[in-house]
């Protein structure tokens, strides 16, 4: 299967270079982001599971 994913490459040496140029707090900051659009933080809103609690 080659969906989503690196099969080949023409230079690895310049792949591994970029790879060692990532910095680990750019990458938290990214996750974070992507983790605050999908799951908001309203406890109010979703409960476990991301299933809407029922109104009180």
């Amino acid at each position: 299967m080659k969906d989503n994913s690196f099969t080949d490459i023409s230079d690895p040496q310049a792949l591994q270079e970029a790879a060692q140029e990532i910095q680990e707090n750019i990458v938290q900051q990214r996750i974070n982001y992507w983790m605050d659009r999908f799951f908001k933080k309203d406890n109010k809103a979703i409960g476990p599971a991301g299933r809407r609690r029922a109104s009180t």
